[in-house]
């Protein structure tokens, strides 16, 4: 963490000459007999950059409860959650589409701009096959100058999207996971036999799926899974706290 002044207390220590007199904690210098100065956190500025890797799976469904519109919600709640902060948010989706909002800062217009681009990902997927993204797509088209922090969001069903992250973090960018489980989703209406028969098909996904998982693990990269009962809120506070551990 880098020090400076916001909201966040760090601790009370000892002046030391050079510091700024205005954060002199007068109480604690009476209780001392010593000057004593209250630490802060400094607020600083990140860029963070929202991928989703929009996959035929994660787009199959039901309208309104697909695994993406589960994930456009969240992506939503992560970019509302910046406005009038000092950090520039930007989005990309892959896969089916390609579409993108370079790095700004998120205003109540420039939401509006978010919230199209995650609706005009197509409904009927006809027979487009899975385009994966481009390190010129995820960097420079997204305007990214220096560390930057991604919030990748995949079913890690495609290879290419666990390269894709151990590029970035190969290139000194923090990464964060967060990955809507098929099964979790295709279980909720199967009871019985079904259910225990989907289970028993979905194993091999499921161990390519750990296999991703402890491959992001061993770069350091946390991943989040999620379902469709995962609260928005969850989510959101685990987001904070990864961004808050590690600033960019």
């Amino acid at each position: 963490m880098e020090h400076g002044y916001s909201m966040e207390f760090k601790e009370i220590r000892e002046y030391v000459p050079g510091d700024d007199t205005r954060f002199i904690d007068w109480k604690a210098t009476a209780r001392r007999a010593e000057l004593m100065l209250r630490e802060y956190y400094r607020e600083s500025e990140s860029d963070i950059v929202i991928v989703i890797s929009a996959t035929r799976q994660m787009l199959a469904g039901r309208l309104g409860e697909r695994r993406y519109d589960y994930v456009a919600r969240v992506a939503a709640e992560i970019v509302a959650s910046q406005i009038h902060s000092y950090n520039r948010v930007g989005l990309v989706i892959t896969g089916v589409a390609r579409l993108a909002v370079p790095l700004t800062r998120v205003t109540e217009a420039s939401l509006k701009r978010f919230t199209d681009t995650l609706a005009r990902v197509p409904i009927f997927l006809g027979r487009d096959e899975y385009r994966l993204p481009t390190p010129s797509m995820l960097i420079q088209g997204m305007g990214v100058l220096g560390k930057t922090l991604y919030i990748y969001i995949t079913d890690l069903t495609m290879e290419g999207d666990v390269e894709m992250i151990s590029l970035l973090r190969g290139l000194g960018h923090v990464v964060y996971v967060i990955s809507p489980a098929a099964v979790h989703f295709d279980i909720r209406e199967l009871e019985g036999v079904e259910r225990v028969l989907y289970l028993a098909s979905q194993v091999e996904t499921e161990e390519r799926r750990r296999e991703a998982e402890e491959r992001l693990g061993a770069m350091g990269v946390p991943v989040v899974e999620m379902g469709p009962d995962t609260m928005f809120d969850y989510i959101m506070a685990r987001f904070e706290e990864f961004r808050r551990l590690t600033p960019t």
